[in-house]
C-alpha cells in the first residue's frame, strides 16, 4: 500500500494542486470514518 502511494506521489509530482486537493479529501474521509467509528462504539456501550 505504501509503495503504491509513493509511486502515485512520484507520478503526480507535476500536478501539485491536484495532489493537495486529494490529500485534503483523504483527510476529510479519514476524519469522518473516525467519527462514525467512535459514535458506533458509544452507541454499543449505551445499549
Amino acid at each position: 500500500m505504501a509503495l503504491a502511494f509513493v509511486r502515485q506521489n512520484r507520478a503526480s509530482m507535476g500536478k501539485r494542486k491536484q495532489k493537495k486537493k486529494s490529500r485534503v479529501l483523504f483527510g476529510l474521509v479519514y476524519l469522518i470514518s473516525g467519527l462514525v467509528l467512535i459514535s458506533v462504539h458509544l452507541l454499543m456501550r449505551l445499549q
